[in-house]
């Protein structure tokens, strides 16, 4: 969920009306990291049209869902939320927008959404805020419009809600083509935004004292190949660190086929701004899977993939996504995935059940029934915390740069936050947000515990 920046200290009660709730808006949102940076984007449109925002939805005249897809799972979610904040005792107008919106918009209506934004006209999306209730504009049609090749809603960048880590979208759509993806027909083809554009962002970053950005997008590696002329995330890399930012630099979900040379080399010149992490969806260790999935590697190349960039960068971090209960997995299939666990040695695993997605050829093949799909996902995720732990155990003694994000609730006096290479790590008698190097003298569950030099 993401919090808005402060409290509104004209919020509406039972004593002044509803004319002081008036223009005042809340954001809910789920999914994936391109959801968090549009969501600021929308934020700061709504600032600059003199809308306000609050902490809770309880106090907003408008609540905005921001949807996800990818799942089934997320589907369920967005509907819940979509319910949950019509019913407030005070009706605020609910606005949906993203994937869920866009894959299903007249059942986001029916569950209580006002207006229904699909993924093509977020830009768009005060036109669709009723300036004055009740009058909420119709839901669009079914069919999720994909984005027309080389639109890109370049949403403004306002500093983020939690001034420790912003969320910068510098491309989105995809052409790759998973056998269970649906995102590519709700988000369309590949498109970038342009480098001067991307520098002018990170140059207001610089501005507000980030400690960290995030470079996101739905298919990110390909970044700048649709541009005229073309360009790439390599040289987007390059570009940033000559410009010598205070802050750190992360890239989000890289697929791993589209992982190059001059990528890697980019993120080791860039050290120590340039994180030293790459997230590489590997999806399943059996190459039967792989082959079924439309991954366009195999098992092996993966590995070679990940071997070149322990050689190339020794400190690196590599995190991973796996689904279990794909079409067609059997217990050999299964067991390769936790054989290539316990070989690669992830910092952090995202593991998920497969979910049906409509109109994808993965959802034509005979399932795996639920109960399989559940129980291999515990074993994962057993397993899973099990390796970090040992991983966690391994580091003490080494120095990392930990920026502090914020307070522990499962350890009281640290804040929590992540090293360079995305290890969690609990540090003390430090400020959030700020980059501070230190030694790990102990371990907490699978948290690195950072002592200050």
């Amino acid at each position: 969920m993401m919090n808005d920046e402060s409290p509104d200290k004209n919020r509406g009660n039972p004593a002044t009306g509803r004319d002081t709730m008036r223009k005042t808006f809340y954001i809910f949102t789920l999914g994936c990291k391109v959801n968090q940076a549009e969501s600021e984007g929308m934020r700061a449109m709504l600032q600059q049209n003199g809308y306000r925002p609050v902490e809770k939805a309880e106090d907003a005249e408008t609540v905005i869902v921001h949807t996800c897809a990818v799942t089934l799972e997320s589907e369920k979610k967005s509907k819940k939320y979509i319910r949950h904040f019509r019913r407030f005792p005070h009706h605020p107008q609910v606005i949906a927008t993203g994937c869920y919106a866009t894959l299903k918009p007249s059942e986001a209506a029916g569950v209580g959404a006002s207006a229904v934004i699909p993924n093509s006209r977020r830009s768009h999306f005060l036109k669709f805020i009723a300036p004055q209730r009740p009058a909420p504009p119709p839901a669009v049609n079914e069919g999720y419009p994909s984005p027309r090749t080389g639109f890109f809603d370049d949403l403004p960048q306002p500093p983020p809600a939690q001034r420790t880590r912003a969320f910068v979208k510098i491309q989105d759509g995809c052409s790759h083509g998973c056998s269970y993806c649906i995102i590519p027909a709700l988000r369309g083809r590949e498109r970038s935004l342009p480098p001067e554009r991307v520098l002018k962002i990170l140059d207001e970053m610089e501005e507000q004292e980030i400690p960290e950005v995030v470079l996101t997008g739905i298919h990110l590696a390909v970044y700048g190949r649709d541009l005229t002329p073309k360009f790439s995330l390599a040289k987007l890399l390059q570009a940033i660190t000559r410009r010598s930012y205070s802050f750190r630099v992360r890239l989000s979900s890289l697929e791993p086929q589209d992982v190059r040379d001059d990528l890697i080399q980019a993120v080791s010149d860039g050290a120590p701004n340039i994180c030293p992490h790459f997230h590489l969806p590997l999806q399943s260790g059996s190459d039967k899977i792989l082959k079924l999935m439309r991954r366009g590697y195999t098992f092996t190349q993966f590995t070679r993939l990940v071997e070149h960039l322990r050689r190339a960068i020794p400190d690196v971090g590599i995190s991973t996504d796996l689904i279990v209960g794909f079409p067609g997995e059997e217990e050999e299939d299964f067991s390769a995935t936790l054989s290539a666990m316990k070989l690669l040695q992830f910092v952090r695993v995202h593991i998920f059940p497969f979910s049906v997605r409509p109109g994808t050829p993965a959802s034509l093949l005979p399932q795996i029934p639920e109960k399989t799909k559940w129980e291999r996902q515990q074993e994962l995720l057993r397993l899973d915390r099990w390796l970090r732990r040992k991983l966690s155990c391994q580091q003490i003694g080494v120095s990392y740069e930990v920026i502090p994000e914020q307070p522990s609730d499962e350890f009281p006096g640290f804040f929590q936050g992540y090293t360079q290479n995305y290890l969690p790590a609990l540090i003390s008698g430090v400020s959030p947000g700020t980059r501070v190097r230190g030694k790990v003298v102990d371990i907490r569950d699978i948290f690195l515990l950072v002592n200050p030099v």
